[in-house]
């Protein structure tokens, strides 16, 4: 069944407790939502840059997943997206459908018994801003339990919000964050695809007019070759708001965002090339840096 927004159901590829790996809140236990579907395919990732193969050659393309029926035993590609089975059409088959009370049933049943705080929610992918999805999180918003207060959404930065979806977040008290990802050309895709400003700014819209929200950006890099984007990027994003009544027509900039640096790697192997480095350089530019945690936990896998 395709993902139908009018029935408010979505696919999901994998549903799992873990730790978060990643980003401003490392270390604290969550629910991860991974959707099915994206609008990037990120090949570039694990290759030699300007070097990289066709797509139909790329190692999630040459397996063939029509004997797996569960998305833990599929191997975690080395080369290009590190989901591919979230967006790839060949993996669909192991997703699955929910409405947003199924979606919340087996949330809950993830949770363990006795905890001091609920989990955090962390909604990835594939990219789960498509706007096909955004009024799927609309009702979570208003359904999920109270005590669901903190919801990550785990995002390439592409996707506008819909202004639905925008005042849902606002006139909301659960806490938002937006992770931003905005693929490099590393990635393989270019930039003119995937630096979109207009996207960011409709994040930041929820952050400007509610204490409950708030976004960071990070890159995933390989080295310092890719510090030069990163410069782009920021020197052309800006963000102006003006009052809602129009009256102050000057638009007032806002605050930097804090910026992470990722090493690229989608397996252990792949991370002790890459992460030291990386940290270095975080250090060096006045950066943050982000671990990939999880992989070091748990390893190769899905489900971590």
């Amino acid at each position: 069944m395709e993902n139908d927004v009018k029935e408010n159901k979505i696919l999901i590829t994998e549903m799992f407790y873990s730790v978060q790996g990643e980003g401003s809140r490392v270390g604290i236990p969550s629910i991860f939502i991974r959707v099915f579907g994206c609008n990037l395919n990120c090949p570039g990732f694990g290759q030699p840059r300007d070097n990289i193969i066709p797509i139909e050659e790329m190692p999630h393309n040459k397996f063939d997943p029509s004997d797996i029926t569960d998305i833990n035993d599929l191997p975690v590609f080395n080369m290009g997206c590190d989901s591919s089975a979230a967006w790839s059409k060949k993996y669909r088959h192991l997703s699955k459908s929910y409405t947003v009370d199924s979606l919340l049933e087996e949330m809950k049943s993830l949770f363990p018994k006795y905890g001091y705080n609920f989990p955090d929610i962390v909604i990835t992918g594939g990219e789960p801003l498509l706007k096909k999805f955004q009024s799927f999180w609309s009702e979570l918003y208003d359904k999920a339990d109270a005590n669901f207060k903190y919801i990550t959404f785990e995002t390439n930065g592409t996707q506008i919000l819909t202004e639905e979806f925008k005042a849902k977040i606002v006139d909301s008290t659960r806490n938002t964050l937006f992770s931003v990802s905005p693929k490099l050309s590393l990635s393989g895709e270019h930039r003119d695809k995937t630096l979109n400003v207009a996207a960011i700014n409709s994040y930041r819209d929820t952050q400007i007019w509610s204490v409950y929200t708030d976004l960071y950006l990070k890159f995933v890099i390989r080295d310092e070759k890719d510090l030069g984007e990163i410069d782009y990027f920021l020197d052309n994003y800006q963000y102006g708001w003006s009052d809602t009544q129009g009256i102050n027509e000057m638009l007032m900039p806002a605050p930097p965002l804090p910026v992470y640096l990722m090493p690229e790697g989608a397996t252990v192997e792949g991370l002790k090339l890459t992460e030291r480095r990386v940290a270095e350089l975080a250090m060096q530019n006045g950066f943050r840096y982000s671990p990939r945690l999880h992989c070091h936990l748990f390893g190769n896998g899905w489900g971590t």
